[in-house]
Formats: C-alpha cells, sequence, structure tokens
C-alpha cells in the first residue's frame, strides 16, 4: 500500500507494522487550511504532551473530546463553552495548541478563529460540521492551521494535530525567511536597493 502526503510517498512494510519513505518532492503550502475527514490516511510522527485549550459550546461534546486529548497524552488546560474565555486566556498566556469547535456561547466559531489568527501567534484547530466546510473556506483567514470535520474521533484528531503545528511552523519560517530578506535589503545602499528592486 502506498500513501502520498503533500510532499512525501510512504510504502507500508510487508509486515505492515511500519511505513517507508521511497520518495520526496518540494512542498506545496496550501492556500486554505487542511481539511482532515475520518477517510484520511496520513503517515506523521505523533505530537505528545501538549498543552491545549479547548472551547466547544457543547458540554458532551467537549468532554469527548477532552477524553480522547488526555489518551493522545495531552494536556487540556482550559476547557470552556466561551469564546471570549479561550481569547483572553490566549492573549494571557499561550499553550501549544488551541481547538475551537461549534455552538459556542458568546461568539461565532468563525469570527473567534479568525480573533485568535490575527491576535495570537497560536496554531488553531476549527471543530466544524461537513455542511460548513465550505464556509468554512471563504470566512477564515489564510493563517487558519486547520479544519476538522465532525465527528471527532482518535483517527482524525491526532493527524489534524500534526497537521496543524507543522504548518504552524513552516509558516513561522517563511516569515522568518521574509523578514530577514527584507532586513537584508534595507542595509543596502541607497543605489544597490533601487537596483534590486527593479
Amino acid at each position: 500500500m502506498t500513501v502520498v502526503s503533500t510532499n512525501r510517498q510512504f510504502v507500508r512494510s510487508a509486515e505492515g507494522t511500519s511505513w517507508q519513505l521511497v520518495a520526496a518532492t518540494t512542498p506545496v503550502f496550501p492556500r486554505f487550511p487542511v481539511t482532515v475527514t475520518s477517510s484520511s490516511v496520513l503517515p506523521y510522527q505523533p505530537d505528545r504532551e501538549l498543552t491545549i485549550f479547548l472551547a466547544v459550546g457543547d458540554g458532551k461534546s467537549r468532554k469527548v473530546i477532552e477524553a480522547i486529548l488526555q489518551q493522545l497524552s495531552h494536556h487540556v488546560i482550559l476547557s470552556t463553552d466561551s469564546g471570549e474565555t479561550m481569547l483572553e486566556r490566549c492573549l494571557k498566556e499561550e499553550p501549544d495548541m488551541a481547538i475551537v469547535g461549534q455552538s459556542l456561547a458568546d461568539l461565532d466559531t468563525f469570527e473567534l478563529v479568525n480573533r485568535m489568527s490575527n491576535e495570537t501567534q497560536i496554531p488553531v484547530i476549527a471543530i466544524i460540521r461537513g455542511a460548513d466546510l465550505d464556509r468554512a473556506k471563504r470566512l477564515m483567514t489564510d493563517d487558519m492551521m486547520g479544519i476538522l470535520v465532525e465527528p471527532v474521533t482518535h483517527k482524525t484528531l491526532r493527524p489534524a494535530i500534526y497537521l496543524a503545528r507543522r504548518r504552524h511552523q513552516q509558516m513561522i519560517s517563511l516569515e522568518d525567511r521574509a523578514s530577514n530578506l527584507e532586513n537584508q535589503l534595507q542595509a543596502l545602499p541607497t543605489d544597490q536597493r533601487d537596483d534590486e528592486n527593479e
């Protein structure tokens, strides 16, 4: 069995117990957030013991997601039904990951994730209904790290966290490179800078 991710091709071993990298290409960064559904199959190295803020309106759903996160060896530091509480805490302290679900008590899910993307440097995953996927792609900023389509399971949440964190790291790396290039350009003499701009 062969699986192709964004920039790598993997083949399952004959025993079926591991994956082997057989090809790699130049990575392509998606314009829209990475989406994970129950049918996705992605090789990854799991992230463990992350600090996570969770905001989901429905209490039962929140407890289920919190239990899955704990089983994945993550630490849920904040569990709330309030978008304002989530945003306020994120501005005071930065968890490794924030996960935002539906039916929040005070804010629309899309409004919250956009504000968090604009006001913080925290990777955010939005949990949405399948019917909201097109709306999510239209309304969310390009800084949005991931979308997870309900229902949430171990098989969908774990790769969603991995992809969101990797995309976040890639974005930070690209921003750092752009900043370094801008600083180098500003350090050039004026006449040489004009030549570079041309």
